[in-house]
């Protein structure tokens, strides 16, 4: 087994992005119109300002998460010898997806259903056995049944940098994205059955992860005055497209979602690279927690979300309420239930009280 550097930074996107799916299922409610599959929906006038939020981090986040773990994938199998690695994955991986699907997430999916009369839910989607949030640990589990019997192969062909490796790589995110059903979002789901449009759309991530890995530099290639000009414009006139609603509208509103999502990953990459690319107790802390936070948060939030309906203040206000105290509960169970236990142990390793002067490795 080889001793690599940690790589500060990576595990901060990996954590921002978890933590970011709290904030953005916060959101679910307090959108303009109503979600068909939430099970709260406040309908107080808003700004549209949790609408940008909830656009813009929906198109970047879990293609983050699954670029970055792409990267550690092939940074372990480096590390690793291949058994080992399986049971790496087993432990941090498998053992808390099964789990979570026989305690999380049929709390989960009470809290939608005992609140869905808040809502136009439609309560056939949990007729079956969901996955619900945690579609995201089921497709990792799957990424790597397919690339471990060739991850020696990939490894070779994804070494060196090249501008046709790059020109397939957008090709694919762009396609995939002309795939989907509607322009306005990028396909999750909840099932056990893979939706194939989503399944290559991060599996394309997934593997950008791999030829990153191989390529340090790659992103800071990409990082220049245009794609901070592709940048900004996207994020303004990607939402512009769907706010008229029309049409004839959805090829510009795709092209636009893809160019956003993909500079978006260079801007984000080489920015913390930039600022968080060192050690911190706070961005280890919060790299620990991120991975239970996500597990446990759907019940927390569904919950906050029913209470503050009955507050008579804006969709944003209650907004942040709901985020800020979702994400205190979240953390305090962390740190109580969590952090120095066993579950702790097999989500990110043992962590000591006496800790603070130690070094120890994140959920990786």
């Amino acid at each position: 087994m080889k001793k690599m550097q940690r790589i500060y930074y990576l595990d901060f996107i990996r954590a921002i992005a978890m933590i970011a799916g709290i904030f953005f299922h916060s959101s679910l409610s307090f959108l303009k119109d109503p979600v068909k599959h939430w099970p709260i929906y406040d309908d107080q006038t808003s700004l549209g300002i949790i609408d940008l939020f909830t656009w813009a981090s929906h198109r970047m986040r879990m293609p983050l998460f699954f670029l970055v773990c792409g990267y550690f994938t092939f940074m372990l199998l480096k590390k690793y010898y291949l058994k080992s690695f399986i049971k790496n994955r087993y432990k941090k991986i498998l053992i808390p997806l099964l789990i979570s699907l026989v305690v999380i997430v049929p709390i989960s999916i009470d809290s939608f259903i005992t609140d869905s009369r808040f809502a136009p839910y439609d309560q056939t989607r949990l007729d079956h056995f969901s996955l619900m949030h945690l579609w995201f640990l089921y497709y990792l589990i799957i990424f790597y049944a397919l690339i471990l019997p060739f991850h020696r192969g990939l490894n070779t062909l994804l070494t060196n940098y090249s501008k046709k490796k790059n020109i397939l790589f957008i090709a694919g995110i762009v396609s995939t994205i002309f795939l989907m059903k509607n322009p306005a979002a990028i396909n999750t789901t909840s099932s056990f059955l893979i939706d194939p449009i989503a399944f290559s759309f991060y599996f394309i991530f997934f593997l950008s992860g791999a030829y990153f890995f191989n390529n340090k530099d790659l992103f800071t290639r990409a990082y220049n005055k245009k794609t901070k000009f592709l940048f900004g414009a996207s994020f303004i006139l990607a939402p512009l497209t769907l706010f008229f609603k029309n049409q004839n509208l959805d090829i510009m509103t795709n092209i636009l979602t893809a160019v956003f999502t993909i500079t978006s990953i260079i801007v984000v990459m080489e920015f913390t690279k930039r600022t968080f690319n060192k050690e911190s107790k706070v961005i280890r802390y919060i790299s620990d927690s991120s991975y239970w936070l996500y597990l446990i948060h759907i019940p927390v939030v569904v919950s906050i979300q029913k209470l503050t309906l009955e507050l008579n203040t804006t969709k944003e206000i209650k907004f942040l309420i709901t985020s800020v105290a979702a994400l205190a509960i979240l953390l305090a169970s962390y740190q109580l239930l969590v952090r120095y236990t066993i579950i702790g142990t097999y989500l990110h390793g043992k962590r000591n009280k006496d800790e603070s002067a130690k070094k120890s490795l994140a959920w990786s």
